[in-house]
């Protein structure tokens, strides 16, 4: 059910923060792994020009470049993520404060209802 079918939604902040942390060090793990793969392992390697070395030479390169193309992916899928739960994050904070702020000028506008009520009894 939807919350256009009259349910609602509720946000754990506390929740979505810690995850929005644990999203911070999986961006920075993945940073590493994509690292590693640009800088310090070579996309081919240097085992001969015979048959069966080139052969595991495009074997190699081929792994390596489906590797640091899915780490490239999880980057962005994470990033993506990251943007999404700070959205969320804000939007539910300034409409948790303005129902706050409203609740509050509701009840400073309207005064003490429960006085008039109380002299009539």
């Amino acid at each position: 059910m939807s919350p256009a079918d009259g349910a609602s939604t509720t946000v754990d902040v506390d929740s979505l923060q810690e995850f929005q942390e644990q999203l911070t060090l999986r961006l920075g793990e993945i940073d590493h792994v994509i690292s590693v793969l640009s800088n310090r392992m070579s996309p081919t390697l240097p085992i001969g020009t015979f048959h069966h070395a080139a052969q595991i030479s495009a074997s190699y390169t081929n792994l390596h470049t489906l590797h640091l193309a899915n780490a490239r992916r999880l980057r962005t899928a994470i990033v993506a993520t990251q943007t999404a739960t700070a959205e969320i994050l804000k939007n539910y904070t300034t409409t948790e404060q303005l129902n706050e702020v409203s609740a509050n000028e509701i009840a400073s506008t309207v005064g003490d209802l429960g006085a008039p009520l109380r002299e009539k009894a």
